[in-house]
């Protein structure tokens, strides 16, 4: 078994037994939740190119099953995902994705272990800069100790990511080598001391440490070492909202690298519940991240998005996204006789509606645009997806 691997399934040993066998913890009520729900979509640009767009439609099936059980002291998730497309015309692009999930949180007097890890093989293209659909792996794992004081909580958490691309595909050079998918792999190890000073009733002033060190299996990409200065805020904001969220700086230094980053970074969650049927979530962030990019060790990304939702009655709701993304490229790169550094605005925007039948089934129907507009034009798309999807509850 791989070593990446393994540490999960330890991880999630350790969180069950302990959830379950400690303080006197008793299962109560429903705990096993599956579901199973089918969407049928049209897309109008399944390769996501510029020009000479190809449409299809897709019929998708996810499977899940979540063990969530009541237990006295502690708390337990344990959850898998299964999402399966399904190409009308272009079977080639068929795609099985599998999300196996579990937290655990094990409280004490005055203290708390929170033990996270989160295991997935896939071939979609969310998250990631990709138009192809590449398969990879990737397994983020955490475990936390929390110690509470009167008027503080002191915590101290260690983060673990590896990703493993299943392609050989080329990216493209870097530094004079060509490099592909393979070049990639890579392993992530952060560690973070958190201060959280209760200085309000409800919300916390956060002020916090990290450093972090990300490097790559075959050498041939940069690796990095990163620090952060962090400060922000959790717990409840304004009458009805609740922020979880920092802001700070990062230094982060890349080998065999020239262009560094010393810049200001954030990630922020607000939520504001207006009345009990309408709540509006606004999230930002700013980071450095992983590319495919020619010449580049990484890019600068920066975004917001909302989502507001409406519930007309308790079966009728209406949901209303949209975000905006700036992806920035340090190192210059020649495309089609085009010389500079790339630079990305992707838009994205979306309305749905959902209506949930007696016994939890629902239907949902949406229409979701995106738009990615680059100053290298073969990274320009647009794309239109119409779908409908029916979720059963068991």
């Amino acid at each position: 078994m791989p070593h990446h691997l393994t540490t999960s399934v330890y991880l999630l040993v350790i969180g069950l037994c302990a959830a379950c066998f400690t303080g006197e913890a008793k299962a109560e009520g429903p705990w096993l939740k599956p579901v199973i729900a089918v969407s049928e979509q049209y897309d109008d640009n399944i390769f996501l190119t510029p020009s000479n767009t190809t449409s299809d439609t897709v019929t998708t099936v996810t499977a899940g099953v979540l063990l969530e059980p009541e237990l006295s002291r502690h708390e337990l998730r344990i959850g898998y995902g299964g999402l399966f497309e399904f190409f009308a015309e272009n079977s080639g692009e068929n795609t099985n994705n599998h999300q196996v999930e579990g937290q655990a949180t094990l409280n004490f007097n005055q203290w708390r272990v929170e033990l996270s890890d989160t295991f997935s093989s896939s071939e979609n293209r969310t998250g990631t800069e990709d138009t192809a659909r590449i398969p990879r792996l990737n397994n983020q794992a955490g475990i936390g100790v929390i110690y509470q004081f009167n008027k503080m909580d002191l915590g101290l958490r260690y983060k673990y990511r590896h990703e493993d691309y299943r392609s050989n595909n080329p990216i493209g050079a870097f530094l004079g080598q060509s490099l592909t998918y393979q070049d990639l792999d890579s392993d992530e190890n952060s560690a973070e001391l958190e201060l959280a000073l209760k200085l309000w009733p409800k919300t916390a002033l956060l002020l916090s440490g990290r450093y972090g060190k990300l490097s790559y299996d075959t050498g041939r990409k940069g690796g990095s070492e990163y620090f952060d200065l962090l400060t922000g805020l959790r717990g409840q904001f304004m009458r009805k909202g609740e922020i979880e969220g920092k802001i700070g700086f990062r230094t982060q230094d890349y080998d065999s690298f020239a262009a560094g980053f010393d810049e200001i970074i954030f990630l922020i969650t607000l939520t504001e519940n207006f009345t009990p049927r309408d709540t509006l979530t606004i999230d930002l962030e700013r980071t450095t991240n992983t590319t495919i990019e020619q010449e580049n060790a990484y890019f600068e990304g920066t975004e917001l998005a909302f989502a507001y939702i409406h519930k007309f009655t308790e079966r009728i709701a209406a949901q209303l996204r949209a975000s905006y993304r700036i992806n920035d490229y340090p190192a210059s790169i020649t495309v089609g006789g085009q010389t500079g550094t790339r630079k990305d605005k992707i838009w994205l925007a979306g309305i749905g509606f959902n209506y949930t039948l007696t016994g939890g089934v629902e239907i949902s129907l949406a229409y979701d645009f995106g738009q990615r507009e680059s100053n290298f034009d073969t990274n320009d798309y647009d794309n239109n997806l119409v779908s409908l999807r029916v979720s059963l509850p068991f």
